[in-house]
């Protein structure tokens, strides 16, 4: 997201810009913005302001009168960006008597008074958007962070719900054990009773022999 160029024109006159990049060639942006002027300045009576591409950079243009407020930017540049930092700038060239003398002003006249103008206003707005983009950034971020805590609290949910169900399965098993040790202590405590029970009838029948062998014999 870059800004190239500024610049104010008059029809096809560019009466002050400016190039944020020293590195840039602004003689082949002006050149740029010079072969667009003529659609430019057809675009003035149909509306206050457009946007639109022309090689690999985009046209920004804001209209009051003859005058245009340009501002060549990549594509991806924000538009409300653009037209908000175009505000400021005609606002800026209103407020003194700029308009009246662009009139018959010639090519770059303005340059001594205006150019240190839009150096500053693209410079502070620049700041400005960049504070923007980083808040809007850090909120990012915190919108990550918060949309993780949803995700893991979710699977921690899902995670305490497999535990309940294991646990329920736990205790259903556990009371099913339960009944089956009572029926089995029970079936062995009926063995048991039985085994007594059998023992303790032979044990009297034994002895109730002995005492008739016993009693035969005396006789």
């Amino acid at each position: 997201m870059a800004v190239y160029y500024t610049a104010v024109c008059r029809e096809q006159v560019i009466l002050t810009d400016y190039c944020p990049d020293e590195s840039a060639d602004d003689t082949s942006l002006a050149e740029v913005v010079h072969k667009m002027l003529p659609s430019v300045a057809a675009l003035a009576g149909q509306s206050n302001r457009h946007s639109f591409d022309f090689a690999s950079y985009r046209l920004h243009c804001l209209f009051s009168g003859k005058v245009a407020f340009i501002l060549v930017s990549d594509a991806s540049y924000s538009v409300t960006s653009a037209y908000q930092f175009l505000k400021q700038v005609s606002q800026k060239f209103s407020s003194g008597t700029l308009p009246v003398r662009a009139e018959n002003a010639t090519e770059f006249q303005f340059n001594y008074e205006f150019q240190p103008v839009l150096q500053k206003l693209l410079t502070d707005f620049a700041k400005a958007v960049g504070g923007i983009t980083k808040v809007s950034m850090q909120v990012e971020e915190v919108k990550q962070v918060m949309l993780d805590n949803i995700e893991k609290a979710l699977e921690r949910g899902e995670n305490l719900e497999k535990l309940n169900e294991t646990t329920t399965l736990l205790e259903e098993n556990s009371s099913q054990f339960r009944r089956t040790s009572k029926k089995v202590n029970r079936k062995f405590w009926c063995a048991n009773m039985r085994m007594t029970i059998l023992i303790g009838a032979a044990t009297l029948a034994v002895l109730v022999l002995i005492i008739v062998i016993l009693v035969v014999e005396l006789k």
